[in-house]
């Protein structure tokens, strides 16, 4: 991403929260840094998200949060909507 000075003017990220550490959240604040102002749009995916993860998710501005598993329909339902 350092080598990207800005990303395109519509980005799609679906990304996994689950896990011990910021990374997730780390990458996401890069990515929105770069993308132009409310056109990145995220899908998170979490197991059973804790309302710490809810809180930086929302922090993070994220689009869409999904508990897994996640279907097929579910998830193109859902990128349809935040492309629409």
């Amino acid at each position: 991403l350092d080598t990207i000075p800005q990303l395109p003017t519509q980005v799609l990220v679906i990304i996994d929260l689950d896990g011990e550490d910021d990374a997730p959240f780390n990458l996401l604040a890069m990515l929105t840094a770069r993308a132009k102002a409310g056109t990145a749009k995220i899908i998170a995916l979490a197991t059973s998200p804790s309302e710490t993860v809810i809180q930086k998710a929302k922090a993070a501005k994220i689009s869409a949060l999904l508990t897994k598993p996640v279907s097929p329909d579910q998830l193109a339902d859902r990128i349809n909507k935040l492309v629409a």
